[in-house]
């Protein structure tokens, strides 16, 4: 599954890069922000049973901090593929696990191997 993901991924940005180079980043993520959200749509109607949205709402506002942490990060990756070389600002952008263990560790707690740190 991680050589797919790779390789989707791979393939996205590189197609993402293209269209923000002749398009707006603001429409390029709108328009991939509206076919996911299609595909979601269809996928809940599809197993709306197996849904409980009253989990969600005491994670409504964090879910929201997320959503919108996620459009900024979008629109600044886009806007660097439109104006940077793609595999500089990729090689960056894919450096969001780091900082996403440091926080782990900082304010969850979590604790790190030694074979973990070097990678």
């Amino acid at each position: 599954m991680g050589l797919a993901t790779m390789s989707l991924w791979g393939v996205a940005i590189f197609l993402a890069a293209i269209a923000n180079r002749k398009l707006n980043n603001v429409v390029v993520l709108f328009w991939m922000q509206f076919f996911g959200f299609l595909l979601g749509v269809l996928y809940f109607v599809y197993s709306i049973k197996s849904f409980n949205l009253t989990i969600l709402v005491p994670y409504l506002p964090q879910l929201i901090i997320v959503a919108l942490l996620q459009i900024g990060a979008y629109l600044s990756f886009y806007k660097g593929l439109a104006k940077g070389q793609v595999s500089m600002v990729s090689s960056i952008g894919a450096s969001w696990g780091l900082l996403t263990a440091i926080l782990g560790v900082v304010f969850l707690h979590e604790s790190l191997k030694i074979n973990q740190i070097g990678a």
